[in-house]
């Protein structure tokens, strides 16, 4: 910044330096056109390095423009994939999420549906205990039966 104030104050003092000369009757710049149709523009050797730094300076300056206007372009390309990305995840997130709640929610139906099925599995262990006690007191009823009767009746 010191250094562009600097600039412009050498050059307001070179350019008051040459306004001083107003006694000189000629022009500063001079315009002379060819009979080729070029024109030519003459003027002092210090108006000339003024108007060359100037128009450097502005040369570094656009440069540097179009190279920060090229950046600025990669970077918004590249916060608007990073953006996308951040969404993506936030729905997977959101997905994975609703994955875990639903395998919860089926880890405790099977726990209560095997519960349940315990249970039919010890009643139908008690029934089937009952119709073998059964199942032996008919058969041993059906044997003994016939043989008192037989062993009675004489």
């Amino acid at each position: 910044m010191k250094t562009i104030i600097m600039l412009s104050i050498s050059f307001l003092m070179v350019f008051q330096l040459h306004s001083q000369t107003t006694s000189k009757t000629e022009l500063r710049v001079q315009t002379i056109v060819n009979t080729n149709g070029d024109t030519l523009i003459q003027m002092s050797l210090a108006d000339a390095k003024i108007l060359l730094n100037d128009v450097l300076d502005k040369q570094v300056a656009d440069s540097l423009i179009n190279l920060y206007i090229t950046r600025e372009k990669e970077f918004s390309t590249t916060i608007n994939l990073q953006k996308k990305e951040v969404l993506d995840l936030i729905s997977k997130n959101t997905n994975l999420s609703k994955t875990m709640l639903d395998n919860n929610t089926i880890i405790i139906n099977k726990d209560t549906e095997i519960a349940s099925l315990n249970e039919i599995i010890k009643k139908q262990k008690k029934e089937i205990i009952k119709q073998k006690f059964l199942k032996i007191v008919g058969f041993s009823a059906a044997v003994i039966i016939p043989i008192l009767i037989i062993i009675l009746i004489p």
